[in-house]
């Protein structure tokens, strides 16, 4: 497992997503309206039966004020 961390300045609409290498999306984190502040989610590949290998992780963040999207490289080892 891993911990995302972010931090919002306001409130805010939160989709975090994972995907695999093919952009197949294989797990949703986060799909919810949250507070301004600092969070973490934690990701447990376990959950999700995901094979070792190299995904990505998506963090979108939406409110009157902005729209902001961030994708990242992970790497799961078994």
């Amino acid at each position: 497992s891993t911990k995302i961390s972010f931090s919002l300045k306001q409130n805010s609409d939160v989709k975090l997503k994972i995907y695999n290498t093919e952009g197949k999306e294989v797990a949703e984190l986060l799909n919810d309206k949250r507070d301004g502040g600092n969070y973490e989610v934690v990701f447990d590949a376990a959950k999700y039966s995901l094979s070792s290998g190299s995904y990505f992780y998506t963090i979108n963040i939406s409110n009157m004020n902005e729209n902001f999207t961030q994708t990242k490289k992970m790497f799961l080892i078994k």
